[in-house]
């Protein structure tokens, strides 16, 4: 199948999910209880919140993406939507992921490695926030990558997400190897790029650089129809069509001033890949969970 029918067929997928009113039904339903439960202590709810707000993002994004199919820039005011609340679940999962559980010995908790294996399964979804808030330089970048770094430290080496390695190694680019461990990190790192490994092989070589875009390009739309695996997926709205782990590559190579590459890859010609600037608008749910999430003051 070409990049162009996988794409035109995920935007037919999302077509038929907006268009099914159990779904618009579920997600009103969602909306409505997560905000009724706002009046009950935060704390023992960010499991069950987390996961509604990624349920939230996955209805904005698509609304989002099918707006954008249509040609309605609009749809943008969606996707970011999408995206702010899939990184609130992002900061909310490693707070439940390393602070709620009590630890087991001595060694601070969130370098036990046995317990940092339970969150691989996000490392994609937490890789693909950083990149989001990294393209669009918000705060939360540094707090998600930070994250990232030390997750790789201690990670089991055949179980870490290539994409995290990747967010990881852009990261110590565009921030200075200071904030990163090179001795413990950059072995990891190297290893674990595997489809992205030509990112940092071609740092600095345009021409190089643009055939390396093009296949992390051909790789994301390759996975868009995969089935989950502890490795690189993008099967989930909107990180399927919306390829910010390449924006993210481009603008850091871009922001370093190397340039930027000339890629014509569909997926980067595409609505999708034109992001405006991130303007969230007034969202009283977002606002009140995002000012929890910061009092609990846990990154």
């Amino acid at each position: 199948m070409t990049t162009q029918k996988i794409l035109q067929k995920r935007v037919q997928y999302h077509a038929q999910r907006l268009a099914d009113p159990q779904k618009q039904k579920r997600f009103d339903e969602t909306h409505a209880e997560l905000s009724s439960r706002l009046a009950s202590p935060f704390l023992p709810q960010i499991t069950h919140i987390a996961i509604r707000l990624g349920l939230l993002a996955c209805w904005h994004a698509t609304v989002g993406l099918d707006r954008l199919a249509k040609h309605d820039a609009a749809g943008w005011s969606d996707i970011h939507k999408a995206f702010r609340y899939q990184v609130l679940a992002a900061r909310i999962t490693i707070y439940k992921s390393f602070t709620l559980a009590p630890p087991t010995n001595s060694e601070p908790f969130l370098l036990q490695k046995h317990h940092l294996v339970h969150t691989l399964p996000y490392a994609n979804d937490l890789s693909l926030c950083a990149a989001y808030t990294g393209f669009h330089q918000l705060p939360e970048h540094h707090l998600l990558c930070d994250h990232l770094v030390k997750a790789i430290a201690v990670s089991d080496h055949a179980r870490i997400s290539s994409l995290a390695c990747l967010m990881t190694w852009l990261y110590k680019k565009g921030n200075g190897s200071d904030r990163v461990d090179d001795k413990e990190t950059d072995p990891v790192i190297q290893a674990g790029l595997r489809v992205y490994s030509g990112i940092p092989k071609s740092w600095g070589s345009e021409d190089k650089f643009s055939v390396a875009l093009s296949a992390i390009c051909d790789y994301h739309c390759q996975r868009i129809w995969s089935v989950s695996s502890d490795l690189t997926d993008f099967g989930l709205a909107p990180f399927d069509l919306v390829p910010y782990e390449v924006l993210f590559t481009i603008f850091t190579c871009s922001r370093l001033g190397l340039g930027t590459p000339a890629v014509s890859h569909p997926l980067l010609t595409s609505e999708f890949a034109q992001p405006s600037s991130d303007d969230l608008h007034e969202d009283k749910l977002y606002d009140f969970i995002h000012k929890k999430v910061d009092e609990l003051d846990f990154l």
